[in-house]
């Protein structure tokens, strides 16, 4: 990973995947909280409200056709 890439969960009609989202993809607000866009979740906050979630178990992104 590049220095202010962040992993995110990102959630469609396909299912949940994991992704990386590089720092033009979100959004730092002047309190220095990160906005990300609509559906993507943070990597920490999930895999603590999900019993037994792990990023690096979802499927990539990047490499799902829609």
């Amino acid at each position: 990973m590049e220095i202010g890439q962040i992993k995110v969960f990102f959630k469609n009609k396909y299912g949940i995947f994991r992704k990386i989202l590089s720092k033009e993809e979100y959004e730092i607000n002047k309190n220095g909280k990160i906005i990300l866009p609509k559906n993507h979740y943070s990597k920490g906050y999930i895999e603590r409200i999900i019993d037994g979630a792990e990023w690096e178990s979802y499927p990539l992104y990047d490499t799902i056709k829609e």
